[in-house]
């Protein structure tokens, strides 16, 4: 017998689906989620035996050709997947967090600046123009 509960939660995914098959790639809002395991020391984006930073370049190329709003970061020849990363690193530090998420622009910029600088404790792809953000 059928269950009306799951009924309409089935009925629910398939119109869901149908709706995002019909929004076009420039419309839809993707997440793309990096792993960043244990916390706070640094290990964003290092999955083992992964070359994380080139797939997330790749994974963003592939998504502005297949007409997804990636930014300007597939048109940008100094954005990187390892500034990417290192920016997704400094967002996850403590002590960028508990300042809030108005001053997460200014910790990145700030760590752009270091890079710029000869920083070697920074990622070297931060130095490039738009810190290599696209």
């Amino acid at each position: 017998a059928l269950i009306p509960e799951r009924v309409r939660k089935m009925t629910s995914r398939v119109n869901g689906w149908m709706n995002l098959r019909r929004t076009p790639p420039s419309e839809r809002k993707i997440t793309i989620m990096v792993y960043g395991f244990p916390p706070n020391v640094g290990a964003v984006g290092t999955a083992a035996l992964l070359d994380v930073p080139n797939s997330l370049e790749r994974l963003l190329k592939r998504l502005d050709k297949d007409g997804y709003d990636v930014g300007g970061f597939a048109t940008d020849p100094d954005a990187s997947g390892e500034s990417l990363v290192a920016a997704l690193a400094i967002l996850s530090e403590n002590s960028v967090i508990t300042t809030g998420a108005s001053k997460m622009q200014e910790a990145i910029d700030a760590r752009i600046e270091r890079a710029k600088k000869g920083d070697i404790t920074t990622a070297a792809t931060l130095a490039r123009p738009g810190g290599g953000l696209g």
